[in-house]
């Protein structure tokens, strides 16, 4: 049976994980995979304490896992070629993960989805709303709570 891939980013979690949810749910074998991406691990905005916080949720997420004779593949470099290699090595025919929405997140995400010739699922599953879905009435964000929360 071909395989679909399950990428962890920030969402080190297995309950209520929109992603992972709908890749079991494809009955196909689930390879949960997570990327330790050099240019996230270069950056100025990776602190010690980041990084311990990311290795414990790596390995809470993995011992729960192995409950589920589950094993959590961690692999290092770009995540687009990470994923490629892992879709030639294992003929996985789809990729599913949960969105991020910073600038280099969404930029990475969209070249990602461009890139590969799978199909790639994606999930608004960390928000309750979408970015720039709840905007002002002249299409602005808002940048006080306030308005934000009653509208």
């Amino acid at each position: 049976m071909t395989p679909v891939i399950c990428w962890f980013r920030r969402d080190l979690r297995l309950s209520d994980n929109l992603a992972l949810n709908a890749a079991i749910k494809t009955r196909q074998p689930v390879i949960p995979l997570f990327v330790f991406d050099k240019g996230i691990l270069t950056s100025e905005r990776i602190s010690a304490a980041r990084l311990k916080f990311m290795l414990g949720g790596l390995d809470a997420m993995r011992t729960e896992l192995h409950k589920h004779q589950r094993e959590l593949l961690i692999r290092y470099g770009k995540p687009l070629d990470v994923i490629k290699a892992l879709i030639d090595e294992t003929g996985a025919d789809a990729l599913f993960f949960n969105l991020d929405y910073t600038p280099f997140a969404r930029e990475r995400d969209d070249a990602i989805c461009d890139a590969l010739d799978i199909d790639v699922q994606t999930f608004h599953d960390r928000l309750l709303a979408k970015p720039y879905d709840i905007e002002k009435n002249d299409g602005g964000p808002y940048v006080v709570y306030t308005p934000f929360k009653n509208k």
